[in-house]
């Protein structure tokens, strides 16, 4: 069911002499269920009926100048905002937000999904938008938030369908945020840019660019950076438990705490009691990981006792270096560190 509320249509409504200023609205919009279909246009006239009916569909909806309109679990095909505005929406799917030029309308999104975000002349004052998703944005020119702006924990499609999202109007949004210092913002537009340039780049740029989004995604995650790092650090210290994969590198020159991680005339597994092998892994994790060549020392404590062994454990020892590297660039990155 579509229905249109518009002041010609009330004033038609009033004129069957309701005894009320909302009686007719209230009798109108009283016939569509929980679920129905509405295009309503969000004016004074109506705001409070529409508060008071649980409506969670809407067509097209208006929010004029200085009205505040909120609402959960909703669906909203298109949102067109007014001066002033605001929009306070959680859990919903909308399938369009537009705001009119120099409006600053302000909104507030948790956990939505958005069709296509559009972002005009001074279109925003203040946007914050925490988890959910965006499919598509468009972009036009000037400034496009006058205030705050907060995003987080928002889906951004890595992959083009049918040119969208645009690259350029990425690449707009994401220059507007850097030149704003907003650097959350810009990192999350930035990150998509990146991976839907990925296909036409070279293999080898290919192969950095997924490792760089896999690990940190493009600096915008620094606790990825370090759950992969835990996860390597854990993987070694495990593996040198079970296989005693690595040794002193020369037993003789053990001093004090390091004679505990020898072991004579026996089996190298169970010889070692469990305090000393996690010692000797984490030792192990250290030197591959941060010191795989030797740089800030010629000599090493343990050794591997087998070259079966030095592919798999140096793998691990690279990954975590990489891991690293880039939470180290995220931090840099979130924090604009020199």
């Amino acid at each position: 069911m579509h229905l249109e509320i518009s002041e010609r249509a009330y004033e038609k409504g009033k004129s069957t002499a309701p005894r009320s200023r909302y009686e007719w609205a209230h009798r109108e919009l009283g016939r569509v269920p929980e679920t129905g279909y509405v295009n309503v246009g969000y004016r004074q006239d109506f705001a409070e009926v529409i508060d008071q009916l649980a409506i969670k569909r809407f067509g097209r909806l208006t929010v004029d100048a200085s009205r505040t309109f909120q609402r959960e679990s909703c669906q909203i095909e298109e949102v067109d905002l007014r001066a002033n505005s605001r929009l306070h929406l959680t859990n919903c799917y909308i399938g369009t937000i537009q705001p009119q030029a120099t409006v600053e309308a302000t909104i507030h999104l948790t956990n939505c999904w958005v069709g296509v975000l559009k972002f005009e002349n001074k279109g925003y004052r203040h946007l914050t938008i925490k988890s959910g998703g965006i499919h598509d944005v468009q972009a036009g020119d000037g400034i496009l938030v006058t205030g705050d702006t907060l995003i987080q924990g928002t889906w951004i499609p890595r992959k083009q369908i049918d040119n969208k999202p645009s690259l350029h109007a990425l690449r707009k949004v994401r220059t507007f945020f850097s030149k704003e210092n907003h650097s959350l913002a810009a990192g999350y537009f930035h990150a998509a840019e990146l991976a839907i340039e990925r296909p036409n780049e070279s293999c080898t740029n290919q192969a950095v660019s997924r490792i760089y989004d896999i690990g940190c995604s493009y600096g915008n995650s620094p606790n990825r950076a370090l759950l992969c790092f835990l996860i390597v650090l854990g993987a070694i210290v495990l593996l040198d438990a079970l296989l005693s994969a690595a040794v002193l590198a020369d037993p003789s020159q053990a001093v004090g705490w390091q004679k505990s991680l020898h072991c004579i005339g026996a089996d190298p597994v169970s010889c070692l009691g469990f305090g000393e092998r996690i010692l000797k892994g984490l030792l192990l994790a250290g030197q591959l990981i941060l010191n795989p060549l030797g740089v800030f020392g010629g000599k090493s404590l343990l050794v591997l006792r087998d070259t079966s062994l030095l592919i798999p454990f140096h793998t691990l020892g690279l990954i975590g270096l990489l891991s690293v590297a880039m939470f180290f660039i995220s931090i840099r990155r979130r924090f604009k560190l020199d």
